[in-house]
């Protein structure tokens, strides 16, 4: 049984005394509070690895840059990727957002058709309203069935050649329902429908490979930046396109050359496609 007064402990926040009561918090869809481990280590990066990551040779920029790498290889080992795949941005609206705006609406024409979810959160829902308006493709709806589990049926009988993006949540944040995405995506792949998972409710609860995922938008437990998404193939090259910086990019992606120099220069390029992504020139909502 799950030991809830000792999770607590973990949350110092949650020590806090409203009108006198113990805090309750229920917004964790919009800010998830922060355990004391993750606290901690953020204080002490602030106290002694404060620097800038990838632009500077001296030595608090040289931890910096080591621990912001291994967290990129964390993270990718926790969810089954390769760090060449993972992204840091400001969350995962901006990650559903910069797939919207660069694979959406460099592929997506009039009489194509976006399916996803009755239930999807703002975050995977606006994007596509936007592409849609933008490209006159179309937005199709699958609901669930009574129970507020998920339709297969109802899923299936909307599928079909028009389809070329669908977008769902893993877990939904209304309902509680984990929707089956490792079958939703099986089916998607029939028709060559690229799928894009919003997993920000799942990952804290559930086992999470993104390889059965395709290219969720995964919340973390850390302040805004430390959120990430991971990416296909078949979004790179649509990607690129939406920034002469994530061409150059990708570019380097593709070369064969091996050695320090060539990681030294992804990793160069990776910062720089990043600090690309949290431009004010990129639309979020």
């Amino acid at each position: 049984m799950l030991d809830t007064n000792t999770l607590k402990k973990d949350f110092p926040i949650l020590e806090m005394k409203v009108n006198g009561k113990d805090l309750v918090y229920l917004d964790n869809a919009a800010t998830t509070q922060k355990p004391e481990k993750v606290l901690a280590a953020v204080d002490t990066y602030y106290r002694i690895c404060n620097a800038n990551v990838h632009r500077g040779s001296h030595t608090l920029s040289d931890n910096a840059t080591s621990l912001y790498e291994r967290s990129r290889e964390s993270v990718a080992k926790f969810i089954g990727a390769k760090p060449t795949e993972i992204i840091f941005t400001r969350n995962a609206t901006e990650g559903i957002n910069l797939v919207a705006y660069s694979y959406g609406l460099a592929t997506l024409h009039t009489g194509d058709e976006i399916l996803i979810g009755g239930w999807e959160h703002h975050s995977n829902l606006v994007p596509w309203q936007e592409v849609c308006r933008k490209t006159g493709a179309r937005l199709v709806y699958t609901y669930p069935d009574n129970q507020g589990l998920f339709d297969f049926a109802d899923f299936c009988s909307k599928l079909g050649a028009r389809t070329k993006i669908v977008a769902v949540g893993h877990a939904s944040n209304v309902l509680g329902t984990i929707y089956p995405v490792a079958e939703i995506a099986a089916e998607a792949k029939k028709v060559g429908a690229l799928v894009v998972v919003d997993g920000a409710q799942s990952l804290p609860h559930l086992p999470v490979n993104i390889k059965q995922l395709s290219s969720p938008g995964i919340k973390c437990l850390a302040p805004w930046v430390l959120e990430f998404f991971g990416w296909t193939k078949a979004c790179r090259s649509h990607l690129a396109r939406f920034s002469p910086v994530a061409a150059w990019y990708s570019r380097l992606m593709r070369t064969r050359q091996v050695g320090k120099n060539r990681r030294t220069s992804l990793k160069l390029a990776h910062q720089m496609f990043q600090a690309q992504l949290v431009s004010p020139r990129l639309l979020t909502i």
